[in-house]
């Protein structure tokens, strides 16, 4: 950023129910920053087979994604939409579209899903590949929801709710071993 530019923070924004959380920790970077704030929805053309393309996909898919970004900027951040805040819309794999909107921004934010079941994995592929290629700062936001918790601490520590009963062959060996 030249020192005459505004500062400029951009997120990523989708229509998950996280989005709201995501765009709320965006905003109070924008104003602690004084910065103008770029909400960023991305769309793709579907890539599985059996899609009929009408004439109007790209439109309808465009339009869709516009709409979603409106009505979650409006449901965060109120209406009218606050000075400095704009809402663009492009085609693509989003982290792809992502860092090359944030190129020249002082901070990119986007939500990590992290739907995976798996310990230790809290990111989601787009979160994961930004952070790889951001090219500015970066603030993922953790955006979970009640069945996202109760998996994680189901595989945080599976041995906390091992017993006799439900390993018996594991309890068998702590007690010869004395563990």
């Amino acid at each position: 950023m030249s020192t005459s530019e505004r500062p400029r923070v951009v997120v990523g924004l989708d229509d998950s129910p996280g989005a709201g959380r995501v765009l709320a920790a965006a905003e109070r970077e924008r104003r602690y920053r004084s910065a103008a704030l770029e909400v960023v929805g991305v769309w793709r053309l579907p890539t599985s087979y059996g899609w009929v393309l009408s004439p109007n996909l790209v439109e309808d898919l465009k339009a869709h994604t516009r709409k979603a970004m409106l009505e979650a900027v409006h449901d965060a951040l109120g209406d009218p939409m606050p000075v400095g805040v704009s809402v663009s819309v492009e085609e693509g794999h989003p982290a792809a579209v992502l860092c090359r909107v944030a190129v020249g921004a002082d901070l990119l934010v986007v939500g990590s899903h992290g739907h995976t079941a798996l310990p230790g994995t809290r990111l989601g592929s787009v979160s994961r590949r930004c952070a790889h290629s951001a090219p500015c700062p970066l603030l993922i936001v953790p955006v979970t929801t009640a069945a996202d918790e109760e998996r994680a601490a189901e595989y945080a520590h599976p041995m906390e709710h091992a017993n006799a009963t439900t390993y018996p062959v594991l309890a068998d060996q702590a007690a010869q071993t004395g563990r």
